[in-house]
């Protein structure tokens, strides 16, 4: 068990105010059923590395997404490194505007895959930033999961690797930075379920962490969707 987590890596996400602007508050009252947690789905439940102290999350966590994407088109993950989360960052920082700033945002993570080859150039993001538009992200996603940014607290660092639950109040609710992450899951109990690129960390030590809403809500910097409109769907 990791017992020193001082090493685990916040502030790789940045906050971007035309990524905030163009986030959508869904609107009416459809109520969707709890999507599952992805215990025993083969492409979402590896282990997940550790990004250790390079602001990457946005390339870990993009990585996560299209190997998803791999596996329920193909039913196999790719051979070799096919999606590099570290090259995914270095080419992200020619795109985002701030090539002196530690870390990237979504537009600039996707522009720097794509400009890769290492995901196709016709993808777009489409933003939310409520709880709702969570919710219709990953129902309506192909794969299921979405792309979350939050601004993670030190409880989040404090997830339990029995639950994933995070811990909240008094210290623990000290913000760190900026964290990308792949949100995957919520449930009857209102918490949300996310991997992260954080290594031997989380529940079961696969790097899944759970919030509880009032926190997600709290914290949330933006979420987005990428879609595919070629093929009309939501990866």
């Amino acid at each position: 068990m990791m017992k020193d987590k001082t090493h685990l890596k916040a502030g790789g996400l940045v906050f971007e105010p035309r990524a905030f602007a163009a986030a959508h508050a869904m609107a009416g009252s459809t109520r969707f059923e709890p999507a599952p947690f992805h215990e025993g789905r083969k492409y979402l439940i590896h282990h997940p590395g550790s990004q250790g102290q390079v602001p990457q999350c946005a390339g870990e966590m993009l990585q996560r997404i299209m190997e998803a994407h791999d596996w329920k088109l193909y039913e196999s993950m790719p051979e070799g490194p096919k999606y590099d989360p570290a090259a995914m960052y270095k080419e992200a920082k020619k795109f985002d505007g701030m090539p002196d700033v530690e870390g990237t945002t979504f537009d600039g993570i996707v522009s720097g895959a794509q400009s890769l080859g290492m995901i196709p150039e016709h993808f777009e993001l489409k933003y939310f930033n409520t709880w709702k538009g969570y919710q219709l992200a990953l129902h309506r996603s192909y794969t299921e999961t979405c792309m979350l940014g939050f601004q993670i607290t030190e409880g989040y660092r404090q997830a339990s690797r029995r639950t994933g639950m995070i811990k909240t109040g008094g210290r623990y609710d000290e913000r760190l930075g900026g964290h990308a992450v792949v949100g995957c899951t919520y449930d009857e109990q209102d918490t949300a379920g996310s991997q992260t690129a954080w290594g031997d960390f989380g529940w079961r030590g696969l790097g899944f962490v759970r919030v509880p809403k009032a926190w997600f809500i709290k914290h949330l910097m933006y979420g987005a969707s990428l879609y595919d409109p070629k093929r009309g769907i939501y990866v």
